[in-house]
Formats: C-alpha cells, structure tokens, sequence
C-alpha cells in the first residue's frame, strides 16, 4: 500500500470517485426523477451538496476499491487500460452485495448509538444507491479505474527510470 503515488492514487479514488458518482445521480435523476435529491430545480446547489457528502460517506468504500483494484492488477499483471476497467466493474458488484448485506445485518441486530454512526460512516451511507440503483455503480467504477490506471502508469514509469 505505501509505495510511490500512493497518496496520490488513494486520493484520486476518493476525489474522482465521488465526482463520477455525484455526476452518475445526477443523470440518473434526470433520465428518471425518483427522489435521489438532485433535481433540474436548483440542480447546481444539489449537486455541490450531494458532491460534499459523497465524499464524506464514499471515502472508505473508495480507498477500499483502490486497494482492492490494485492488488488484484498487481497480482494478475495487468498493464492495459482496458483490464483495469473491466476488473473496476468486476469489483463493484461484490462490493455493492457486501454494503447490502451489512447494511441489512445492521438492520437486523439492531445497531444503535456509536457503533450506528460508525456503520453509517463506513458503508451505510450509500445503502439507497446499493439497494435501489445498483448499476449506478458500474460506470462510476468503470471511470474510476480508468483514471486509476492512469495514476498508476504515471508512477510506474517514474520508478523504472
């Protein structure tokens, strides 16, 4: 985890991240407007507003993502860009399964008080995407390691020379 750019990558996941998928909501809500928060009426307050707490409640979940994307490319040997998308995308469905589940083990041992907070902070606050828009999280990780990738070439290169 600690070696050279990996400030930058973690960051990056998180920063981009949560921008790709505040822009995700926002075309979701304008193809089907279902109460996501971010409407045409004031649609760019909303979108700074549900920017900010996509960052707050996404950063685990993204450092956690870029993590898991550049183990597995590292272990299977990766280089091209085209892998490092389609092994994002991969990795977003059993992470969107697992903030399911924890959330409903939440739910179901009935979790209160600070280890409530905790949970909310970790993953509970992107359960309504998890549960209800589930493929919302496809191309925002498609993107995301796409960018990844990127990052991860720029420091890459500068090691070997």
């Amino acid at each position: 985890m600690m070696r050279r750019g990996s400030l930058v990558y973690y960051l990056t996941s998180w920063i981009c991240g949560g921008l790709f998928l505040t822009i995700a909501m926002f075309l979701q809500e304008r193809a089907q407007p279902e109460g996501m928060g971010i409407g045409p009426a004031g649609a760019g307050a909303a979108i700074i507003t549900t920017y900010f707490l996509v960052l707050i409640f996404c950063a685990f979940l993204s450092v956690v993502f870029a993590f898991l994307l550049r183990l597995s490319m590292d272990l299977l040997r990766a280089e091209k860009l085209w892998q490092w998308v389609a092994a994002g995308m991969v990795l977003a469905i059993p992470m969107t399964f697992a903030v399911r589940g924890a959330s409903r083990v939440t739910d179901t041992i009935g979790l209160q008080g600070a280890g409530r907070q905790i949970a909310v902070f970790l993953f509970l606050g992107v359960r309504g995407i998890a549960e209800h828009h589930a493929l919302l999280g496809l191309p925002v990780a498609a993107l995301t390691a796409a960018v990844l990738f990127l990052i991860h070439r720029a420091f890459a290169q500068k090691n070997e020379t």
